[in-house]
């Protein structure tokens, strides 16, 4: 037996819903559907979480029998003030635009979800404790031979094809980095070697920089990077750490990736969206290694030659972080989403309902910047992150015994 509902639809009742073997969530037409309405995306990608913490709201907590709907079609407005808009399928939108790239999801006046929006939603899907993901509907698709398909994408999201929602259209060979000159942290050895396509040789960081320590490759012009390659020597490698671009070795670094718990030898690091002459690993925690010790850094992109690249009038969606998204499922019961967060961060409590004594929000410096304390006894509690910088963060939920609960969450604006 299944249900399908409109995420804020009339509710029915826990026990109604519970007889059910799953519920689907039609996590989209929040836009378009008349006067009135909103101009934008009508499935964003915070819609899931959305959906979800609605029904959440109303005592509905079993995350393991919903199932979100993904539309394969988009809404054209007359104006970007809104109201009433017109379906247009995915088939229709890639026909007046054959130069659609896969991370384009808005052309002029036409939101829609994009192959690389339905991948990043199937990997939430997928790292968050939901059942599955159905769509609206399958004729709405181009031939899923085309690497445009949106069921091309959903199918190789599900199977860990192609990960985090690459551009997998592109077909990139060419590595930006090698032979390129390289700056590191003090005390690092052997700099260059990460640049020389040997692997069999490497750069070392110093202990002295401990978890902190540093490498960048000077790329000698602008690129739009959109993959890289980290080859790890075994003793060396990063427990946490991350990717980060910058026009000058002195400029403000944009991280365009992280990564923690990681216990690969190869990073392979597609769907990045950063443009920057300078490309960086960054260290966070070595774990239990006493040094990094890299073999090689390969860089991936395209020359910026003024613009980014993509269908005139198009806008690419930002690469999320996805490790965070894995670490949104606590087994312990409390959860925290949506990962990454924007203006809240939504805590479930679970089977703690009742036992908790404050939530802390907590930055990289330790200071606790937001709070909730007193009088917790909802099943779910929200901080509000709007005025918080973009950064990471600890979520730390204490209980009336003194046992802590703490779980990171990124905040993006």
């Amino acid at each position: 037996i299944t249900l399908s509902y409109n995420y804020n639809a009339r509710f029915y009742g826990v026990a109604a819903l519970n007889k059910a073997d799953w519920i689907q969530l039609m996590v989209y037409d929040e836009t378009g559907w008349g006067p009135g309405s909103p101009y934008g995306n009508h499935s964003s990608y915070a819609s899931i979480e959305n959906a979800v913490a609605y029904w959440y709201n109303k005592g509905f907590t079993n995350r393991s029998k919903i199932v979100i709907g993904l539309p394969f079609y988009g809404y054209q407005f007359s104006t970007a003030a809104g109201g009433t808009a017109v379906p247009k399928t995915y088939t229709e939108i890639v026909a007046a635009n054959p130069n659609l790239q896969t991370d384009v999801d808005t052309l002029p006046l036409i939101p829609f979800n994009s192959a690389a929006m339905l991948k990043r939603k199937v990997d939430h899907v997928k790292f968050s404790g939901l059942k599955g993901v159905f769509v609206w509907e399958l004729g709405q698709d181009i031939a899923a031979t085309n690497t445009k398909s949106l069921l091309r994408a959903i199918s190789d999201a599900a199977c860990d094809q192609n990960p985090l929602w690459a551009d997998y259209s592109q077909n990139l060979t060419t590595n930006l980095a090698s032979g390129q000159p390289v700056e590191s942290s003090a005390g690092s050895t052997n700099v260059t070697k990460i640049v020389d396509n040997n692997t069999t040789t490497y750069w070392t960081s110093s202990a002295t920089n401990a978890d902190t320590a540093w490498i960048h490759v000077d790329l000698g012009a602008t690129y739009d990077i959109s993959k890289v390659e980290i080859l790890w020597e075994q003793t060396g490698i990063a427990r946490d750490f991350e990717i980060k671009v910058a026009a000058t070795s002195t400029d403000t670094w944009t991280t365009i990736q992280q990564r923690f718990y990681n216990s690969s030898l190869t990073n392979t690091l597609t769907g990045l969206k950063g443009e920057g002459r300078y490309v960086s690993i960054q260290g966070v925690s070595r774990g239990c290694n006493s040094r990094y010790k890299i073999a090689e850094f390969r860089v991936y992109g395209t020359a910026v030659t003024g613009s980014r690249p993509g269908a005139p009038g198009g806008t690419k969606v930002e690469a999320p972080v996805l490790p965070d998204i894995r670490q949104a499922v606590s087994t312990d019961g409390i959860k925290v989403y949506p990962n990454p967060a924007s203006s809240s961060v939504v805590v479930a409590l679970g089977k703690f309902a009742g036992q908790v004594q404050r939530i802390d929000l907590i930055d990289n410096s330790g200071k606790v910047i937001r709070s909730v304390s007193g009088g917790i006894a909802h099943t779910v509690e929200a901080i509000n992150t709007s005025s918080v910088p973009a950064g990471i963060y600890l979520v730390r939920t204490t209980l009336k015994n003194q046992k802590a609960e703490t779980q990171r969450v990124v905040i993006q604006h």
